[in-house]
């Protein structure tokens, strides 16, 4: 954050929600989803989940609107990009 950038209290709730997503996403990720072929869609769903929530917190503290569009065009990039491709 910048200095002097003030949040509103809704503001801040969604942060720590969204923050409190992107910490669980990840340890989902790392622990308890392995990793292989059979859970590749699990894998890629909490990859998007994790990419979004962080996107959010980005769009949450920008109040432009370029940037949210901005971010929806690189989260379905990316999405297609960590697509699950079939063996």
């Amino acid at each position: 954050m910048t200095v002097g950038m003030s949040l509103s209290d809704r503001q801040g709730k969604w942060l720590g929600l969204l923050a409190t997503v992107v910490l669980i996403s990840a340890l989902v990720s790392v622990y308890v989803v392995p990793s292989g072929d059979a859970w590749r869609w699990v894998n890629f769903a909490v990859d998007l989940v994790t990419l979004a929530a962080s996107f959010t917190i980005a769009a949450v503290v920008s109040p432009h609107r370029w940037v949210h569009v901005g971010l929806v065009i690189v989260w379905v990039a990316l999405a297609l990009f960590i697509w699950p491709r079939p063996l």
